[in-house]
This record gives structure tokens, sequence and C-alpha cells, in this order.
């Protein structure tokens, strides 16, 4: 397990701040398999943003 992980699990056990991931699971899932896709695709960021007119979404802060 990635440091990175381990820390969002140990983030998670915080019973603030999970309520507050769980709302917010629905968009960190999806902007994972635009990412996953894109990969698949063998395409950058750029090129996706070229093709769908839609940028920074990998980020959770798209132009649309």
């Amino acid at each position: 397990m990635s440091e990175f992980r381990k820390f969002i699990a140990e983030q998670l056990s915080d019973p603030k701040i999970r309520p507050e991931w769980d709302v917010l699971e629905p968009e960190f899932a999806t902007i994972q398999a635009m990412i996953d896709a894109r990969k698949i695709s063998s395409i950058t960021q750029k090129e996706l943003s070229e093709h769908s007119g839609i940028s920074k979404i990998e980020i959770g802060n798209a132009n649309l």
C-alpha cells in the first residue's frame, strides 16, 4: 500500500472526514474511470481536452 493510500485510510477513520469523503466518492470514481480510459487509449490530458472540449476534468475542476 502506498504512503498516500495509508494516509487516506487513516484520515477516513475520522468520523468528521468520512461523511464528507462519502459525498464526494461518486465524483472521485468518475474522474478515476476517465483517467483509466484515457490511459488505456494512450492519449494525453491535452489530447483528451482537445477531443472533448473539456479541460482540467482530472483534477475535478472542469470547465464544461
